[in-house]
C-alpha cells in the first residue's frame, strides 16, 4: 500500500505582470513572490481614476516528484 503525501502549492510562487518567455517560466529569480491566491489587481481596481491592468500574468512555482517505488513482491 503507497502512502499519500500532500503538498501544500500555495506558496512560494514567482510573479509577473506581462506573458512570461520560455526562458524565465524554467530559470532565474526575477519575479515578485506571491502566494495564492492571489490578485494582480489588488491595488489598482475600483478606484476612481484609475485604469486597471488588463493583460498578461505569469506565474511559475519549482517543485519535485519522487518517483514511486515499485510494489514489493
Amino acid at each position: 500500500m503507497q502512502t499519500r503525501v500532500k503538498v501544500p502549492l500555495d506558496s512560494d510562487w514567482k510573479y509577473v505582470r506581462e506573458k512570461a518567455s520560455r526562458g524565465w517560466l524554467f530559470g532565474g529569480n526575477s519575479g515578485e513572490p506571491v502566494e495564492l491566491p492571489h490578485c494582480w489587481n489588488d491595488t489598482d481596481a475600483f478606484q476612481d481614476g484609475v485604469d486597471y491592468y488588463r493583460g498578461w500574468g505569469s506565474y511559475r512555482r519549482a517543485f519535485c516528484l519522487k518517483e514511486p517505488s515499485a510494489p514489493s513482491g
